[in-house]
């Protein structure tokens, strides 16, 4: 118990000392200074915490965040624990997700202080010759990346291109493993409907109780505008395993290759990751489909026709749109397409949709 106190103490003066820097220097100490120090420590406390009381994650619960922050539908510390537990202190919250963060700011030495890690380590020995080559073959030294996730495929798709490079190219096929909820985007916390939209990744997690994890930043603007007040929830991942309430798991085989391919790409230089979530491929078989299914006066249905515009502009032109929030639609300035009128409902579909 000593020991365990020592340990919040010494956490506490650290980031004592790094909320003391001006707001310019926070986001580049170097690794050798204090944010090696908080992330050698709080890698000490959580090693021997967990082998001390190692607890199982419950079936169907969503990643945990990257500084003990239990996600959506989790369960939480006692009280007790919570009220001493380093990982839960603001300040330290605050400067670990500073180490971990996609856009931080500091791009240098990214891979080296995601090595610290021992999973990442390890993903790194088996599988980062692996992930070498397909950059390899794609043609790509500094890899930029973008990813696609679609709900009735359950794929992931990577795509990449070379810092130099105008277009992407696909550099790979992950499967998921399931998904929660139904076609749809999320619209309120504990609908265990994983989003529908356009996000970015902004922190790798690699101490994930699902092996390891990446956070998507739902809820956006066009979420907020369309939730109506609700409480949207969040703490959305793309992570290891195969349970999920409204997160996206790969398994842990496919995460350690995803989270490798990450890692390359803000070491690289990328300073955010998009990541595209479709309830199928918006082509227009994709968007018949769904009217067939749920019908065009299905309250869904317009916002998939909004999600189609975005799809088309990338699978025209190779390049990821960018994106803009006008209300609780999205808008896709650059490149000006234009895109066709969906289609006509097939015959015999019901003016309500279910669902």
């Amino acid at each position: 118990m000593i020991a365990y106190f020592t340990r919040v103490a010494c956490v506490c003066a650290t980031v004592s000392f790094m909320v003391a820097l001006p707001a310019s220097a926070r986001g580049q100490v170097p690794t050798s200074g204090a944010s090696h120090v908080v992330s050698r420590i709080l890698l000490e406390w959580a090693i021997a915490e967990r082998a001390a009381a190692p607890v199982a994650p419950a079936a169907g619960k969503a990643a945990r965040g990257p500084v003990g922050q239990p996600l959506e539908g989790d369960a939480v510390a006692a009280p007790d624990r919570a009220a001493v537990d380093p990982l839960r202190q603001p300040l330290v919250r605050e400067a670990v997700e500073r180490l971990l963060t996609i856009r931080s700011g500091a791009t240098r030495d990214f891979l080296a202080r995601q090595l610290q890690f021992p999973r990442v380590r390890r993903a790194f020995e088996t599988r980062d010759e692996r992930v070498a080559r397909m950059f390899r073959d794609a043609g790509v030294s500094a890899p930029e990346v973008f990813f696609r996730v679609f709900k009735r495929e359950l794929l992931l798709e990577v795509w990449v291109r070379d810092r130099e490079a105008e277009t992407f190219d696909l550099l790979s096929t992950y499967p998921v493993c399931r998904v929660s909820g139904r076609m749809g985007p999320k619209r309120r916390e504990g609908d265990q409907q994983v989003p529908e939209g356009f996000y970015e990744i902004d922190l790798l997690n690699p101490s994930s109780d699902y092996h390891l994890s990446m956070r998507v930043d739902y809820p956006n603007a066009v979420d907020e505008a369309r939730g109506g007040g609700e409480r949207l929830g969040g703490d959305i991942y793309i992570h290891g395993g195969c349970e999920t309430i409204g997160c996206v798991p790969v398994t842990d085989r496919w995460i350690e290759e995803l989270y490798l391919v990450a890692i390359h790409a803000r070491d690289a230089g990328q300073e955010s990751i998009p990541v595209h979530i479709f309830p199928t491929r918006l082509d227009s078989a994709g968007l018949a489909w769904l009217a067939t299914t749920y019908g065009t006066r299905f309250v869904d249905f317009p916002f998939w026709q909004n999600l189609q515009e975005g799809y088309l502009s990338f699978e025209r032109s190779g390049i990821v749109p960018a994106v803009a929030y006008d209300g609780a639609r999205y808008a896709f300035p650059l490149p000006s397409t234009p895109v066709p009128p969906a289609p006509a409902p097939p015959s015999g579909v019901a003016a309500e949709g279910g669902g």
